[in-house]
């Protein structure tokens, strides 16, 4: 069997005979497979991918008629009810099983590497027939069916990409080979239909060159630099730099095979990987083909025992893979040598309390180890604390447990855990108090969330033990199958057949092993090695078939509960007799589908078994099922309500919106105080959905709704998403004509802050008349809503809009709040105020609004707030030079920020960091720090993060000389801050000699906390023009900052000390400079900048 998709996709039996894959849909299909590279592709994907919304029920049906129409065709002579070979069906989808080498786009994939690796320089015409062969393979685009389809871009995209290298190397090949005028006519085209790769504009020029066509390669490069500043708006790197110096110096060099080097740089060939392995299982009661693993749980435990240490390890796989049984047996094991284990698992059912793994975990040993008054609260619903408190009593608890006896704390199903969950996990495996605690993991390969890969790291840090788990080898399946009999005393139908059938029919899969040896000892071999379906949720839904109909409902029911629940509520939630559902859940406990955890709860064995049954109902039943959990839970677990938000938004179609929004909003709140800000933000979204559902829908409730998800996405870090939220809350609010209502949407996002809520230099006009007005009309007597609208009105009209009437806002929310006597208020006024003070010249105010702050937050057990008063203090030192006490405030801030997760406050202590590095003289680490802040800051979603590392990078290149090389970085801001980067745009024009600089240096930048950095571009450029008139009017202004540095109180785009720029300004003017320079030297002294300090040693007399 050949496949194609280089062009049209074709199909050919192994007698080379084109197969029909019938319509479109079906070709989808294959070509669907094909790009997952033999890996299962999951039902629900096919649909979604090949259907879309196009069909809303029977899309099953229809993916399953298209795979049995194709089977035929694929395999023609296949007996009836045997196992397809090629298109198999594997949990929870299917897979086309090939060769790689029947498919011509890895045959491509080969032939380029084999050209790549082959001896290209010296033997280039051996790879020029590698490549020629490779690419003829190409019938026409790859995927052309498919290829405008969203789920084939990436594999189109990769293969095109591929073939633009392979043309780009036989090119090369080419030129080795002396055919410089056939390589160059090649790269025309190749640079036509790819202008942003410079390699092949690059070896265009050098192909021309070659050729005796001097001016048509310096054409071609300056056409190559057009074409990069055009679309990507920077210039040419310095591979086309070089070859540009080289063509018009006529370098000998061109003509060297040397010129050749390097193509590709840093390209790589993913060749299509081998069929994997389909889904695997095991059983959960009896270990078999894990003693490897299993002793590497041992010595980790054994080495924690010895030292008094914390440790860790984590186990993944895929569902059904062991990693359960793998930890139960070690747990078994660390019991019986006096270990105490306890299980926190992290449940399927949405609507879980946040930390309720750890919740479960330290209620194992109430009674052993009575929790104190602290560690009762910090878990307790509702409770209001600090994420470092919750960690700290949770650390201290486990401590004073594993002091009685070792402890081994088991956190299952870490895929599903809640943000709260996994940092305490991660603190809890940095914390460094001795203490014999072994925390091991499960989770899902597959589902790793960016929280739960953000946790591995961390316990990879901490040199935690890491097992991924694979499928068992076929002895130890046969010896599985044997023993499942076995234990039903079926041991006679477990023949050597039977077993090897199992055995090769499992694929090595040992939960689908044993449940199908199940089915082997109740119904004989035939049914277990005919009959049965290829795929284990076939084998589930066999066993549940064969339950009496009570027993079914129930397990339906049970499933829409989650993994686990109490048998009073199913008692509760089911119409069944009392009698009958504890017969139904007993005959499935007997079945081996369920077992019991503990006394009055079930389980079921395996969340395949779970998934199957709630997959398989329809979602009309699912809404009725969940309405009746809803109510059971409602009158037996009254406190529950994120499992309540979960039911009753459901079951919202069913005429209970009303009481899932209620549910909603309180699992929200409790999600905030947990300190699980994204799962808030998800819950009142889904607050959002359902009450949608409501025709009678009231608008006051959708604005507090929308309110409350703006405020939980700036708790989250989520700035830009938050404004957005509170946008849409503000419009519903106007539509109802409440003042208070707007007020409090208004005021939404009103949390402490310290970088832009905007883009620099913009203002929301029409949002800051609407406060105006709201203020205006805010009844008497509403003082705390007035301070807060007052905080909003100055941090939305600071700086840009109205300066003065900003800082009075400020002051009088700070008063109002005083009078309140409300820290909370105090807070949002504070950091206001803060804001709209953050201009040159105010640092003392600002290092006495930053201590407020701190003491604040550590008096309130507010970290953020803590972080901002450290952060703001730190700006005001930075900009006085004094970088030894900024650092100690800084690495605080940073500490609070990485244990509380506070993203803002990282990234700009991060950003501050790398200036000191910078500044400091240590470039590369600088360098690396930006760029990982820069990625933080992003995912932070903070406003012009993008535009803050440009001029980051301008600052660099102006303090080395180098400021020609950021034109595509002025030109950038120039268009984003026409305003603010005009000093910039009047440097540059300087530097090249335009007649526009006097004209745009005349120009004031705005009074913010850029105007020192922007004045001294200003200087920098009146020096070079040598306009006195401008340089006397800016020594005066700059002289009362003489002991600052520019850039400083942005904490990131620093400069130079501000006496050197007094000090140029001087000399233009006919002044002795060596006050200024002197003065320079002590700023560089106290900054620790030696590059500062040399420029001013050098400039001073006898230097």
């Amino acid at each position: 069997m050949r496949f194609q998709v280089l062009g049209p996709l074709e199909a050919f039996d192994v007698d080379g005979r084109s197969i029909a894959l019938g319509p479109r849909r079906q070709r989808a299909v294959v070509a669907r497979l094909l790009i997952a590279s033999g890996r299962v592709v999951p039902a629900d994907r096919l649909i979604e991918d090949l259907w879309g919304d196009s069909v809303s029920t029977g899309a099953s049906g229809l993916l399953q008629s298209n795979i049995s129409l194709l089977r035929r065709v694929l395999e023609p002579d296949r007996p009836p009810r045997t196992p397809a070979k090629i298109l198999v069906s594997a949990a929870p989808g299917y897979a086309l099983r090939f060769q790689p080498d029947d498919l011509d786009a890895w045959l491509f994939e080969q032939e380029v590497r084999q050209a790549e690796e082959s001896d290209l320089f010296r033997a280039p015409a051996q790879a020029v027939s590698l490549l020629d062969r490779a690419l003829a393979r190409w019938q026409g685009p790859a995927y052309s069916e498919v290829a405008g389809d969203d789920w084939a871009g990436p594999e189109v995209v990769r293969l095109d990409e591929l073939r633009a290298h392979a043309r780009q190397l036989r090119a090369m090949g080419l030129l080795g080979s002396g055919r410089a005028a056939a390589a160059a006519a090649e790269l025309e085209v190749l640079v036509a239909e790819s202008p942003l790769r410079e390699e092949s504009w690059r070896l265009l020029a050098l192909a021309l060159y070659r050729s005796g066509r001097q001016g048509d390669a310096l054409s071609v490069l300056r056409r190559a630099r057009d074409v990069l500043i055009a679309e990507l708006g920077v210039d040419p790197g310095p591979r086309l730099r070089e070859i540009e110096v080289a063509v018009l110096a006529q370098d000998p060099a061109l003509d060297q095979t040397t010129m050749l080097h390097g193509v590709g740089g840093g390209e790589s060939i993913t060749a299509i990987e081998q069929p994997p392995p389909l889904e695997r299982a095991e059983p959960n009661d009896r270990l078999i083909g894990r003693e490897a693993e299993l002793k590497t749980l041992r010595d980790r435990a054994q080495s924690i025992l010895a030292t008094g240490r914390r440790g860790a390890a984590l186990i993944s796989g895929e569902p059904g893979i062991g990693k359960s049984a793998l930890v139960g047996a070690l747990a078994a094991e660390l019991e019986a040598q006096g270990w105490a284990v306890s299980w926190g698992r992290c449940p399927e059912a949405e609507g879980s309390p946040a930390l309720w793994p750890w919740a479960q975990v330290m209620t194992t040993f109430d009674q052993a180890v009575p929790r104190t008054r602290e560690e009762w609260e910090v878990l307790r619903l509702g409770a209001s604390t600090t994420r470092f408190h919750v960690h700290r009593a949770l650390s201290g608890y486990l401590a004073r447990v594993a002091a009685v006896r070792p402890l081994l704390v088991v956190l299952d199903d870490l895929n599903r855990a809640d943000e709260a969950t996994l940092g305490a996990l991660r603190d809890l495996a940095a914390d460094p108090e001795p203490a014999a605690v072994f925390v091991v993991g499960t989770y899902r390969s597959a589902e790793v969330s960016e929280e739960l890969a953000e946790t591995c790291s961390a316990l990879a840090r901490q040199e935690a033990a890491r097992i991924d788990l694979t499928g068992l080898a076929a002895a130890d399946v046969a010896a599985l199958v044997r023993l499942t009999c076995a234990e039903v005393d079926a041991q006679d139908r477990a023949d050597e057949y039977a077993v090897a059938a199992i055995a090769a029919r499992s694929d090595g899969n040992p939960f689908y092993a044993r449940e199908t040896a199940r089915l082997l000892a109740s119904e004989g071999v035939l049914v277990a090695t005919s009959e049965v379906p290829a795929g284990a949720a076939d084998v589930i839904r066999r066993r549940v078939a064969r339950l009496p109909a009570v027993a079914k409902n129930v397990l339906r029911t049970f499933a829409a509960v989650g993994r686990e629940a109490e048998v009073s509520v199913l008692v509760r939630a089911e119409p069944h007799h009392t009698d009958e559902v504890y017969d139904a859940l007993e005959i499935a406990i007997v079945a081996g589908l369920l077992e019991e955890p503990a006394p009055g709860k079930v389980r079921f064995a395996h969340a395949l078994v779970m998934d199957t049954i709630y997959r398989d109902l329809p979602k009309l039943r699912r809404a009725r099922l969940h309405f009746r959990i809803a109510e059971a839970m409602e009158e037996l677990r009254p406190a529950d309500v994120g499992a309540l938000a979960h039911h009753f938004a459901e079951a919202a179609t069913l005429g209970c919106a009303d009481k899932a929004v209620r549910y909603c909003r309180a699992a929200a709140v409790q999600a905030e105080q947990r300190f699980a800000y994204r799962s808030a933000v998800a819950l009142w979204a889904r607050a959002l959905t359902v009450h949608l559902v409501d025709p009678r829908a009231d608008l006051r409730v959708r604005a507090e709704l929308l309110r409350e998800r703006a405020r939980a996405e700036q708790l989250a870090g989520l700035a830009q998403s938050a404004r957005e939220s509170r946008a849409e809350a503000i419009r519903s609010a106007e539509v109802t004509g409440d003042r208070a209502l707007t007020a409090a949407a208004i005021t939404a996002i009103d949390t402490p802050m310290m970088w832009n809520n905007r883009n620099h230099g913009q203002t929301d006009v029409a949002h800051v008349e609407l406060i105006s007005r709201t203020l205006a009309g805010l009844p008497d007597g509403e003082t705390e809503l007035r301070a807060r609208l007052l905080a909003t009105f100055a941090l939305e009209a600071a700086i840009w809009h109205d300066p003065a009437g900003a800082s009075a806002a400020a002051e009088e929310s700070v008063a109002l709040a005083r009078t309140l006597g409300n820290a909370s208020v105090l807070v949002v006024a504070l950091n206001a105020y803060y804001i709209v003070n953050r201009v040159p010249g105010k640092y003392d105010l600002v290092l006495e609004i930053g201590a407020e702050l701190v003491e604040l937050g550590r008096r309130e057990r507010l970290p953020g707030v803590e972080a901002l008063g450290l952060l703001s203090r730190s700006s005001a030192l930075l900009a006085r030079g004094a970088v030894e006490e900024a650092s100690v405030l800084i690495e605080a801030a940073r500490e609070l920020a990485e244990r509380y997760e506070l993203r803002e406050a990282a990234a700009l202590a991060g950003l501050a960091v790398a200036a000191i590095e910078r500044l400091q003289g240590r470039e590369s680490e600088a360098e690396r720090m930006f760029a990982e802040v820069a990625a933080k800051a992003v995912e932070a979603e903070m406003w012009d993060i993008y535009g803050s590392m440009m001029l980051v990078r301008v600052c660099r290149l102006h303090e080395t000389g180098r400021l020609p090389e950021a034109e595509p970085d002025i030109q950038q801001l120039s268009a984003a801050y026409p305003e603010a980067a005009r000093p910039l745009v009047a440097l540059q024009a300087a530097i090249e000699g335009r007649p526009d600089a006097a004209g745009l240096l005349r120009h004031e930048p705005p009074f913010d906390y850029l105007w020192l950095l922007m004045q001294a571009f200003r200087a920098d450029a009146a020096i070079l023009l040598a306009d006195r008139a401008i340089a006397e009017e800016l020594y005066g202004t700059l002289a009362p900052y003489r002991d600052c540095v520019s850039g400083g109180e942005t904490m990131a785009m620093v400069l130079a000390p501000v006496a050197e720029r007094l000090a140029g300004l001087a000399a233009l003017l006919g002044r002795d400079p060596s006050e200024d320079w002197r003065q320079a030297l002590k700023v560089a002294q106290r900054a620790g900048a030696p590059h500062w300090e040399a420029r001013a040693r050098a400039a001073l007399p006898g230097g």
